[in-house]
């Protein structure tokens, strides 16, 4: 970590805020769609155990206001490991496979989860066009203190997809309920 942090959780808002100013340097369709999904809002963030609160003014400019958590929150709104997060950036895993997976759990109201995800999803498909988001990652990468070693990213051609993975989160019992309902009794029909 920067000899200027001594606490990770400063270390994560500070990311956050240099995150926040390359966007609004950006412009365009991702930083309109935080407007959009932060304004006027409040959230509290969990990476590795550290909490940190975000709320957004109403008005704007644009104000994004963090600070730590001391005594940590029942319900984060968001919550996930710095592994994981390293894995989608590296391309092993993808912000979809995590989320289903329950290793990144997000909590708001329909609407909310739509534009937080479509924003994070414009974000990571900016990283390899943006320099700016690289290296503010890879400073995050060598300092954040609760990461495995790093690994080689995997060359998209060598990506295999995983297909069936939504299907398979839901309950056997579930999926070949079509027999129960036609039949209408419970009973299965030879």
């Amino acid at each position: 970590m920067p000899n200027s942090y001594s606490d990770p959780a400063e270390f994560l808002a500070d990311l956050l805020t240099r995150l926040i100013e390359l966007l609004r340097e950006q412009g365009g369709y991702t930083w309109d769609l935080l407007l959009k999904a932060t304004l006027g809002r409040t959230g509290i963030i969990q990476l590795d155990g550290h909490q940190l609160e975000l709320s957004a003014e109403t008005n704007l400019p644009y104000c994004l206001h963090i600070k730590k958590i001391e005594a940590p929150a029942e319900q984060p709104d968001f919550i996930s490991r710095g592994s994981d997060l390293l894995a989608i950036l590296q391309g092993r895993s993808s912000l979809d496979r995590e989320i289903v997976e329950n290793r990144i759990i997000l909590r708001a109201p329909l609407p909310d989860l739509l534009n937080i995800y479509q924003v994070l999803l414009n974000i990571l498909a900016d990283t390899p066009v943006n320099n700016q988001l690289r290296v503010l990652y890879r400073e995050w990468e060598s300092h954040w203190p609760y990461l495995e070693t790093p690994t080689s990213p995997i060359a998209l051609d060598k990506q295999i997809p995983e297909f069936g993975l939504y299907i398979r989160k839901i309950p056997y019992e579930i999926r070949v309920m079509e027999g129960f309902v036609k039949n209408g009794n419970g009973n299965q029909e030879a």
